[in-house]
């Protein structure tokens, strides 16, 4: 698996959820998400990209260790 759309909705990840899954490259997180839990991406060695939704870059700066801003890509659809 390399790519991961959320489902809209989804207003949590849980910790650890996608910890190891190294070959793992990007992840479209959904709008509404407000909780995302510790070393959730841990060990996702391939992971250089996080699609979030249009107009959300601060938001999603506030939710994620600093670590993962640079992977932060607005878009205007879904990416899957």
């Amino acid at each position: 698996m390399t790519n991961i759309a959320l489902p809209e909705g989804l207003t949590t990840i849980g910790d650890s959820v996608f910890s190891g899954c190294s070959s793992l490259t990007n992840i479209t997180l959904p709008e509404g998400l407000t909780t995302i839990g510790y070393s959730a991406f841990r060990g996702c060695s391939s992971l250089t990209v996080l699609y979030i939704p249009k107009g959300t870059e601060d938001y999603f700066k506030r939710l994620l260790p600093s670590e993962y801003h640079s992977m932060l890509r607005s878009q205007l659809n879904s990416q899957s």
